[in-house]
């Protein structure tokens, strides 16, 4: 706990989890597009006013957060619409999945955080992740190989593609979807421990 204070829970206001997001500075989020466009949360038809922003949480299923002094989650909000990358589209592709392009979004909050308390992301200022074998550290309460978000913040190192060659994907193994990846995508290849990979939520 505490590891990654730049770390989201992006939630429904009634604390149902269902993307991550980093914070960037004192009022930035960036998050996924496809989690806050029009009817991304479940009976609200402009999400925004429907999402609260977690930081400082590792547990979900934590309800006291007075636990630890200044180690405590906060909630922010945003009354601003989200801005969304204005190249930002899905197209269906697969066994009714859709790949996502351009998939970001900024959200500006309320009140500012406290940046002493949950430091913001470190952003990469060369392209030296081109490099073959170059390793990222991944992160999220997404799904686990059981098919449910996990509890806790869970992490893992996996490879980066440096070739953006991601070969097969799901259940047909003849199928190559190279040619839906373009260049702001990120091919992540297996963990470093031949196991871990990201999971839908992270």
């Amino acid at each position: 706990p505490g590891k990654y204070s730049f770390m989201v829970s992006v939630r429904s206001i009634v604390g149902n989890h269902f993307c991550g997001g980093v914070l960037l500075d004192s009022r930035w989020i960036l998050t996924a597009a496809h989690c806050v466009e029009e009817g991304a949360v479940p009976g609200s038809t402009d999400a925004y006013t429907n999402i609260e922003y977690v930081l400082g949480l590792h547990d979900q299923n934590e309800t006291n957060w007075n636990y630890s002094g200044d180690a405590s989650p906060e909630i922010y909000y945003s009354s601003s619409e989200p801005i969304i990358y204005p190249y930002y589209e899905t197209v269906e592709v697969y066994n009714g999945w859709p790949y996502l392009f351009y998939d970001y979004a900024l959200i500006y909050l309320d009140e500012p955080v406290d940046i002493d308390r949950f430091r913001p992301i470190s952003l990469i200022s060369n392209e030296t992740y081109d490099d073959n074998d170059n390793v990222a550290t991944i992160m999220g309460w997404g799904r686990t190989e059981l098919g449910v978000s996990s509890d806790v913040l869970l992490e893992a190192d996996v490879y980066i593609n440096p070739d953006g060659h991601c070969g097969a994907w799901g259940d047909n193994v003849n199928q190559d979807h190279t040619q839906w990846f373009i260049e702001n995508h990120i091919c992540l290849g297996p963990g470093v421990d031949g196991e871990s990979k990201s999971g839908l939520g992270d």
